[in-house]
C-alpha cells in the first residue's frame, strides 16, 4: 500500500503536476502541518474548501464490503481490520485527517461559516471518512464515491484502486471529504503511468 501527494494545477481542475510517493514507513513522519486548505469557492451551487495538494492513495489487498447505488453516483465501501498491522498507516491517515477537518474549520468558523462555532457544533455537523462496521468487530468501513469513468466490475480486492482527497465539500447542514475512486490498475507495471497521466 503506498501514499502519493499531488499538487494541484488549477484548484477546479483535476490536472496535476509532480507527485512523491510515500512508502509504508514513511507515511508515519508526514508532517501534517503542511497540509494546507484554500478558502472555500462556489461550485455547483456548493462550497468546497479545495487542498493546496491533493492526496492520492494506492489502496491494494483490502476487502470490498459493499458497493451502492445513491441516486446516481455510485459508492464502494472498503472494509479496514483496526487488528491488522498492515492497515495502520491507511487507518492512522484517515484519523488524522479527519481531526485536521475538525480543527481547520474551528479555526476558520468565521470567514467559512460566517458565525463563530464551537467545537461540538462543528464535530456534529461532519461526516467522518469512515464508520463503524455493523457486521464485524473491531472494523471500521470507508466510504469512497466511485468516478463515473470507472468499470464497477473491475473494483476487486485483487486489483489497485487509486483514491483522491480533493478537500472539503460543505453542504447545508453537513460536510465532509471529497474522496473518490479514480482509477483501477489491474497490472502493477501501469501504476506509475498511469498517476503521471492524471
Amino acid at each position: 500500500m503506498n501514499y502519493l501527494h499531488n499538487d494541484i494545477i488549477n484548484n477546479e481542475s483535476s490536472e496535476s503536476s509532480e507527485s512523491s510517493e510515500y512508502s509504508d514507513d514513511e507515511l508515519i513522519n508526514i508532517d501534517y502541518d503542511t497540509i494546507h486548505f484554500d478558502d472555500p469557492v462556489k461550485k455547483n451551487n456548493l462550497y468546497i474548501a479545495y487542498l493546496e495538494e491533493k492526496i492520492i492513495i494506492e489502496l491494494d489487498n483490502l476487502d470490498v464490503f459493499e458497493i451502492i447505488k445513491e441516486d446516481d453516483t455510485h459508492y464502494v465501501f472498503y472494509n479496514l481490520d483496526l487488528d491488522n498491522e498492515d492497515q495502520e498507516e491507511l487507518i492512522e491517515l484517515l484519523y488524522n485527517l479527519d481531526e485536521m477537518a475538525l480543527d481547520k474549520c474551528y479555526e476558520h468558523s468565521i470567514e467559512w461559516f460566517k458565525k463563530e462555532l464551537t467545537e461540538e457544533q462543528i464535530e456534529n455537523l461532519y461526516i467522518p471518512l469512515y464508520i463503524e462496521n455493523y457486521k464485524e468487530k473491531n472494523h471500521i468501513l470507508m466510504k469512497v464515491k466511485i468516478n463515473s469513468n470507472i468499470d464497477i466490475t473491475q473494483i476487486t480486492n485483487t486489483n489497485i484502486n487509486i483514491i483522491e482527497i480533493t478537500g472539503l465539500t460543505f453542504y447545508k447542514k453537513t460536510f465532509l471529504y471529497n474522496i473518490s475512486l479514480s482509477k483501477i490498475i489491474s497490472d502493477p507495471t501501469d501504476l506509475y503511468s498511469n498517476i503521471d497521466n492524471t
